[in-house]
């Protein structure tokens, strides 16, 4: 492996896994200065039943990857679905319910290290890291939501005490540009939900889970979108997507998804670390 040929490393869904240690150990900050090291997300939340790590291990793991992406500018942590859920008190899947007040705290101590989505270009290919991937109906959803929110939205008479200003208004403007989220690709408005967590309409938007994972809408979010999703939406115009989160294995445990439909994305939520090459190969980091 050459040194001048490796442009990202990315470490899947963590769940208190220790794959990623290894993994950053191939890569000192001293001989790789450039390299960026892309966390999905999902730090905590273990499957303790058929791998063992207990809940007290994986916060623990958790805290050693907090201290590392403190310390290296490299890195890059990205907030899953087993992460949001402690900001908004989402009980919609497995949590240590022991400690969730103070890994809570402990997340919002951190928030600015903290991302829900990341961009890398890489010989003229841009890609779009996030946990569960953005599909174009998701983005249509929220446009639809946006733009409903904007058009009912009454900012008084200009000489009463309860008038906003449209020109000057954050949340005014904010959903006027969010509701041509589905056109503009602009992601940016996506890290005002995170900074706004505990706000109920800011976080709706992120927590927005599907009808085929038990929730309430028809397409799942940037933290939330299973894979199929994927396969059955328009491809996000421009990027190259890569995300975790379903832990689909269609080759046996442990591999990872390219579409099938060469769509443009790859799902790689297989405990394991890659990496993605000057030439634009994206390989798991032991077989590279």
């Amino acid at each position: 492996m050459k040194e001048t040929n490796i442009e990202v490393l990315i470490i899947p869904d963590v769940h208190g896994r220790t794959f990623w240690i290894d993994a950053l150990t191939q890569f000192p900050i001293n001989s790789y200065p450039d390299l960026q090291i892309i966390f999905l997300g999902d730090y905590l939340d273990p499957y303790e039943s058929y791998e063992g790590i207990s809940q007290e291990t994986a916060f623990n793991n958790f805290k050693c990857i907090l201290d590392i992406a403190k310390k290296d500018p490299r890195v890059t942590l990205l907030m899953g679905n087993h992460d949001w859920h402690y900001f908004v008190n989402l009980d919609t899947c497995r949590m240590d319910y022991t400690r969730e007040s103070k890994i809570r705290k402990l997340f919002v101590k951190n928030l600015s290290k903290f991302k829900l989505y990341k961009v890398i270009e890489i010989n003229n290919t841009k890609y779009l890291f996030t946990h569960a991937g953005i599909t174009q109906k998701w983005l249509n959803d929220i446009s639809d939501i946006a733009t409903y929110e904007f058009e009912k939205w009454n900012p008084g008479e200009p000489n009463s005490t309860n008038y906003v200003d449209p020109e000057t208004d954050k949340d005014y403007k904010w959903i006027k540009e969010l509701s041509k989220i589905k056109d503009t690709y602009n992601f940016e408005l996506l890290e005002k939900c995170l900074q706004n967590y505990d706000n109920n309409f800011y976080t709706c938007i992120i927590s927005m889970i599907s009808r085929d994972r038990g929730g309430w809408y028809p397409h799942g979010s940037l933290i939330w979108a299973d894979v199929d999703e994927h396969l059955y939406s328009e491809d996000i115009q421009g990027f190259y997507q890569i995300f975790g989160h379903t832990m689909t294995y269609p080759n046996g445990p442990r591999d990872y998804a390219i579409s099938p439909f060469k769509h443009n994305w790859a799902m790689i939520d297989a405990s394991q670390a890659f990496i993605i090459d000057s030439n634009n190969n994206l390989l798991p980091l032991n077989r590279s």
